[in-house]
């Protein structure tokens, strides 16, 4: 029975851990997309003047 919770208590960590990462993982290409088209912006600027 010990094993059996130590498992869920593991299997919970794991699937937290991945939760986790993949938030970061998106949090980052959101990121990464607003810093790039805030930089497209800045360029066509300059471009016109």
């Amino acid at each position: 029975m010990e094993l059996a919770i130590v498992w869920v208590i593991v299997e919970r960590q794991d699937l937290a851990a991945m939760i986790t990462s993949f938030c970061a993982r998106l949090y980052g290409l959101r990121r990464a997309k607003r810093k790039t088209e805030k930089l497209i912006a800045e360029l066509q600027a300059q471009a016109d003047e």
